[in-house]
């Protein structure tokens, strides 16, 4: 966990101001593996910060998304989910109870010569199933 003043001056070294609403949106989305949405993050900030206003969150997701602190997560057409942009890994999405879990990424075989001059900016791995705590409320 990361404090207010790392924050701050990370948010410096990416050429953002830090603002205590900024760097508390840093913060969460740092501290909240679980892929949360604008509106989600929203609605938790809110708790800490009453004062924040829907606007604050949607223009401020997209400073960080602009500077690449974090990235977009796609899991679904319907909302866009968001996380710090770090090494490269993979998701798991549940059918079932649609939570999202890091994979780590060793050796992916991937033949990648169709595409050998291409550029590569990213890469989004996605496997979707049913979890272990949706398979044991199945059987149970």
């Amino acid at each position: 966990m990361k404090n207010y003043k790392y924050l701050s001056k990370f948010l410096e070294k990416n050429g953002i101001r830090p603002s205590s609403q900024r760097v508390l949106m840093l913060k969460y989305i740092e501290e909240n593996h679980n892929h949360p949405t604008a509106d989600k993050i929203y609605v938790d900030l809110t708790k800490r910060l009453p004062s924040i206003s829907k606007a604050t969150v949607y223009n401020n997701l997209k400073l960080f998304l602009n500077s690449g602190i974090i990235k977009e997560v796609n899991i679904d057409s319907s909302e866009v989910h968001y996380e710090m942009k770090e090494d490269n890994h993979a998701h798991f999405v549940c059918n079932l109870c649609k939570k999202v879990h890091d994979l780590e990424i060793s050796n992916l075989d991937i033949n990648l010569d169709p595409i050998s001059d291409y550029e590569i900016d990213s890469q989004d791995i996605f496997l979707r199933g049913v979890c272990k705590e949706c398979l044991d409320s199945k059987k149970n």
